[in-house]
């Protein structure tokens, strides 16, 4: 319902000025009104609210000073309905884990909600409805974690001790949050900001649902869940379908959660991840997985993908260029049928360096641990730092802030309100030595948010030295807030010079707000000089750093890096290449100058499943007019990949607990007791072994 006010209309100067208030009743016994307490004209005053049920409710209108109006006191008055929006396909399950006690004192009540498969695959829209008492609802922090651990909290500390019970309905469609009236009967609230229940929008709906009820203070009111449901909405699921998530990070063997990165230049190891989900009515048995940019990553696997089951994989790989890339994931079941899934990744390399030069990392840092990064110092000279504060910079995150710098994961920041009051927070965070012998334009780049309460004196300072750290020079000084998500690229001085250090001063903080720090990246350019033919190559096998030899062993399934390394052994240059071999002329193929002595490399990794020996050929060619015939040069690698060898061993145990193995395969029960048989199988051999039967 929308009620609007309109305290002057026609704009007649005769009218009184006077303060109205506008609300609407009865909900729960209350009318709720609004009122700004202006009387400047014209003056006007708006209600909104969703209501539970269809029903008789009041539209209300008085002045906030009862007498003396007098009758020119005049107003138009206008209220409109909207219906709630039809909804299609939802379907709405009601809690049977109820009641539930609440309290008394602090702890969790958790209750659930079991949905299954046949719902939707992809949620389009929840909406939730809690029926509780509580003796002092403010105690209460109510949060919804769904079947994929995605949760959102619905509110905190809302309502009055006054108003014992609660009914109401959460709706991101909502006029209100809830939190703005402590009436909680009667009504249908947005949650609490930032909460939403579009949180769940495109998960699946399929599994086990939990309503969570925290009791925050030690004292002894407590209360009952008494009931909860959800209203799911999404298209029935198919019958056949997957949905494929492609996502890339930094961490070995860890599926990221962001599907784009960014990493020094030079060439730098990420880590894909695909996850495939059915969401489909039927098992998928067969799959296949290929990239657009690193070719097939597998084909024909056998495993048995139920539906609404995830399978993720993970692929290294080594970029040299800011790549966006395709992975494709087909599916296939007993049947036959297939479904074909598609989803992208980028990666971002920054390349500041002009014609002629390329870009190379002299230093960089995410923030991770260690902390301080390698070689670099942290020093503070901050004053009453209390904690939970920390009177430096680190990654600890002691204020449990976001990443706003337009980074992600760890990052380093400088908490001055972490601190508190009466504290000075001033800390230095400084580079290692660093060393630009040879190169040009040395840059420092990083991702940044900086918040400045606006009084203190708090400042945000970038430094550079050039002899080592024994002087300074102030390259920006920030003296407002900078807010992330902010990338800086910043030159700095010291070309050709080893002896180069650059450091964050986060000065006189006196509980302030913070600066945060991600993605440090120290780059400078280094030529690509003029060149000429007659080449070698020599062509190398290697597992992760670049290797000295042309065999290696490898285990069934590994993956090997081949590392093609050309010199100019002539006297011009050399502006074409073609190269051949598994992974050849990633890098180098077509256009690129070589200049005599000079031997840039390129480097691809193809999986490796058979023991292989291969031949890797370069040809260089000359394509000014008259010169010189091309160079060409060949090399061997090998590879001996050890034989598969399959094994696996089963170990059958049964006991009574039907939530855990146990650990005898030998027990007595009476006659007509449920018992639990726990299969663990094994895989002794070498070889990943798709589970069947």
């Amino acid at each position: 319902m929308f009620i609007g006010l309109d305290m002057d209309p026609g704009r007649i100067p005769s009218n009184t000025n006077w303060n109205g208030r506008v609300g609407l009743g009865v909900l729960n016994g209350f009318f709720l009104l609004a009122n700004d307490s202006s009387t400047v004209k014209p003056h006007a005053e708006a209600f909104f609210m969703t209501v539970q049920e269809a029903g008789t409710y009041y539209a209300y209108v008085d002045g906030a000073v009862a007498t003396g109006l007098g009758p020119n006191a005049r107003y138009n008055l206008s209220v409109s309905i909207y219906p709630k929006a039809v909804q299609q396909n939802c379907t709405t399950f009601t809690s049977t884990d109820v009641p539930k006690p609440i309290g008394p004192g602090v702890g969790t009540t958790s209750s659930t909600i079991v949905v299954p498969g046949t719902v939707t695959s992809s949620i389009e829209d929840v909406n939730a409805t809690i029926v509780l008492t509580h003796t002092n609802m403010p105690d209460l922090d109510v949060t919804l974690v769904g079947p994929t651990a995605a949760s959102t909290a619905l509110f905190t500390d809302i309502g009055s001790s006054t108003q014992v019970s609660m009914d109401i309905g959460l709706d991101d469609q909502a006029a209100l949050p809830i939190g703005t009236f402590t009436v909680v009967k009667d009504i249908v609230y947005m949650p609490e900001q930032p909460g939403r229940l579009a949180t769940f929008n495109g998960t699946p709906a399929a599994g086990t649902w939990t309503l969570q009820l925290a009791d925050d203070t030690t004292n002894t009111s407590g209360g009952q869940l008494q009931s909860w449901s959800l209203e799911i909405c999404g298209d029935p699921p198919p019958d056949y379908a997957i949905e494929l998530s492609k996502t890339v990070g930094l961490e070995p063997a860890v599926c990221a959660t962001t599907d784009s990165v960014t990493v020094p230049p030079g060439g730098f190891d990420v880590y894909y991840c695909y996850t495939v989900r059915n969401t489909g009515l039927n098992t998928l048995n067969v799959h296949d997985l290929v990239d657009s940019e690193l070719g097939t990553i597998f084909t024909g696997v056998n495993y048995a993908l139920a539906p609404g089951a995830t399978y993720s994989h993970i692929q290294q790989a080594t970029v040299y260029d800011t790549v966006t890339n395709t992975g494709t994931w087909t599916a296939y079941n007993v049947g036959g049928a297939s479904v074909q899934a598609s989803d992208t990744a980028t990666v971002n390399v920054p390349q500041l360096c002009p014609a002629g030069y390329r870009d190379v990392t002299v230093d960089a840092s995410f923030f991770d641990n260690p902390f301080p990064p390698a070689g670099w110092t942290v020093t503070n000279t901050s004053a009453n730092c209390t904690a939970p504060g920390l009177p430096e910079w680190t990654n600890t995150n002691p204020g449990n802030r976001a990443n706003l710098t337009g980074g992600f994961g760890p990052f380093a920041i400088a908490d001055s309100d972490r601190c508190g009051s009466g504290s000075t927070l001033d800390t230095i965070m400084s580079t290692g030595m660093l060393d630009f012998t040879g190169l040009i334009s040395p840059t420092v780049s990083y991702n940044t948010d900086y918040y400045d309460i606006g009084t203190g004196g708090d400042q945000a300072l970038l430094d550079v030295s050039t002899d080592g750290g024994a002087t300074w020079a102030n390259l920006t000084t920030w003296d407002t807030s900078h807010r992330g998500p902010l990338l800086v690229e910043q030159a700095l001085p010291g070309a050709g010079e080893n002896d180069v250090q650059v450091r964050w001063h986060y000065v006189n903080g006196t509980y302030d707000w913070w600066w945060q720090v991600d993605n440090a990246f120290l780059t400078a350019c280094e030529p690509t000089l003029p060149i000429r033919p007659s080449h070698w190559t020599r062509r190398s096998a290697r597992t992760s750093t670049r290797a000295t030899t042309d065999e290696i062993n490898l285990p069934y399934g590994g993956q090997v890096t081949y590392c093609y390394e050309v010199t100019n052994t002539g006297d011009v240059s050399s502006n074409t290449h073609d190269s051949g071999g598994p992974g050849a002329g990633h890098d180098l193929a077509g256009s690129y100058v070589l200049a005599p002595a000079h031997r840039p490399l390129s480097r691809r990794q193809p999986g490796i499943g058979v023991t292989t020996v291969n031949t890797g050929t370069w040809t260089a060619y000359n394509l000014f007019e008259g010169g010189p015939e091309p160079a060409v040069a060949s090399d061997v690698a090998t590879v001996t990949v050890d034989l598969p060898d399959p094994a696996l061993v089963l170990t059958k145990t049964v006991g009574l607990d039907p939530n855990a193995c146990a650990t005898t395969d030998d027990i007595t029960v009476p006659a007509n007791t449920d018992v639990t048989y726990c299969y663990e199988v094994e895989n002794t051999g070498n070889v990943p072994q798709p589970c069947t039967t």
